[in-house]
């Protein structure tokens, strides 16, 4: 285990514990004007699937805010694994979340943290609509991943005819006891300034610089370095159309090691450029856009159409169609949300399609399906069905491709005011080229709602 791996192993057993407490602390004594309350959930229950676990789980979500300054941290720990190998007691694969903003006169001041540590078999991606797919999100193996994420951002004169942003930003991912070698930690720095100047009232033009460094401890212990500057403008057409231009350079430096002891450097920069035209409509907005963007990989040129609408007062659909032209390949892009809120319950649907460059320069196409459906049953209880499809397909073929299908039933109860009871049922296939792995799980839990103030 490397020293990395030794550190994250000390935090997670006791640093998110002394973590949560000083948050907690500080959120306590904020004067809050947020009618939300901070809640903490207990939950013990039972989970079977390769194998049989007892656990116990604790569920933090503090909110506290006032005119001028808002503060949010949550954070999601199993507490006790008993299984019929093994036990464990402690801080077992937290989520932590820290955000706070401060707005002072003309001076905007935002922090943010996360902090997550979960197994790295793939198959947890799909039930997270947050999460993006990449080219690890199919990967059959076992193992921790331990994710880091850190922003730091002050904005000044937001609300005048000149504002500037600078923001930092921090990213670390590392792997414990993975039997694949396509896992491997990597750390990203950031930095960007941007400038606006507002010409006149429907007038504004913008300039920015950027540079990040990604260090990867991988077979060649790359390291890719980003530069890049931008110059744009926003006009108002009329009342209901904006146009908005921009072009930047980009400028992407990947060093490797030549397999003799020796660091090479390809370089990889060109001219990429956004166009759109932005329309307000009655029941929503309709953007045209096209634009170009230059990655380690080439170009890739988008044409897309996005259109966003309420469709009654409880219906909304989100939709975007388009193209992505890589090299010489032309595929479809597109997207689509619709919710439909009803009497008792809610209906959800996503489905899109996308191409991205992985790490290694390879192209991906990637597809998702996500359909849910809650209904309450009784004033007391609710059940929730949900079902998920995703795909990654690569155009080099050293790239395996790779797909899963999930789907789950969940049923609650309210016992109290504050006691609960949940039972839920999944199921979960994943193939990434001949490798497969199907897991069904059922998950009972009794739940433990303490209101700790408002």
């Amino acid at each position: 285990m490397n020293s990395k791996i030794a550190r994250f192993g000390h935090f997670r057993k006791r640093g998110v514990l002394s973590f949560m407490l000083c948050s907690a602390g500080i959120g306590a004594v904020a004067q809050a004007t947020d009618e939300n309350p901070s809640v903490l959930r207990l939950s013990g229950g039972i989970e079977t699937e390769d194998t049989t676990t007892l656990f116990t789980d604790a569920d933090l979500n503090i909110r506290r805010a006032t005119r001028s300054q808002q503060f949010q941290f949550s954070i999601n720990t199993r507490l006790m694994e008993v299984t019929e190998d093994d036990s464990d007691f402690g801080i077992i694969d937290p989520r932590v979340d820290l955000s706070y903003a401060q707005q002072s006169g003309p001076l905007d001041f935002n922090v943010g943290y996360t902090y997550a540590s979960a197994d790295v078999d793939g198959q947890s991606v799909l039930l997270d609509g947050e999460n993006g797919l990449d080219e690890d999100s199919f990967i059959v193996s076992t193992g921790t991943r331990v994710r880091q994420n850190g922003s730091v951002g002050i904005a000044f004169g937001e609300r005048n005819p000149f504002g500037a942003r600078v923001n930092l930003t921090y990213g670390d991912v590392s792997y414990e006891d993975t039997t694949d070698a396509r896992l491997y930690d990597s750390t990203v720095r950031g930095a960007d300034v941007s400038l606006r100047f507002d010409i006149t009232r429907v007038f504004s033009v913008n300039a920015g610089l950027g540079q990040s460094t990604d260090d990867r401890e991988d077979a060649l212990n790359s390291i890719e370095k980003r530069r890049n500057a931008s110059l744009g403008m926003t006009a108002s057409i009329n009342k209901a159309a904006r146009l908005d231009a921009s072009v930047n350079w980009n400028d992407i430096d990947t060093t490797t090691d030549d397999g003799a002891g020796n660091r090479v450097t390809s370089t990889q920069d060109g001219l990429g450029f956004d166009l759109g035209v932005t329309i307000d409509q009655r029941s929503g907005q309709s953007r045209f856009a096209y634009s170009r963007t230059v990655d380690v990989g080439g170009s890739d040129d988008r044409l897309t159409y996005r259109r966003s609408m309420e469709l009654t007062k409880t219906q909304s659909l989100n939709y975007t169609v388009g193209a992505i032209k890589q090299d010489s390949d032309i595929s479809f892009l597109g997207s689509v949300n619709f919710q439909q809120e009803l009497r008792n319950g809610l209906i959800s649907l996503q489905a899109g399609q996308d191409g991205f460059v992985t790490d290694d320069g390879a192209r991906a196409i990637s597809r998702r399906v996500n359909g849910s459906y809650r209904t309450d049953l009784t004033p007391r209880s609710s059940l929730s069905v949900a079902a998920s499809l995703a795909s990654l397909n690569y155009d080099d073929p050293i790239e395996e491709d790779g797909s899963s299908v999930s789907a789950s039933v969940t049923y609650q109860h309210d016992l109290t005011r504050d006691w609960s009871v949940s039972a839920s049922v999944r199921h979960t296939r994943t193939k990434e080229g001949a490798d497969t792995d199907s897991d069904t799980g059922l998950t009972v839990r009794l739940n433990r709602d303490i209101t700790l103030f408002r």
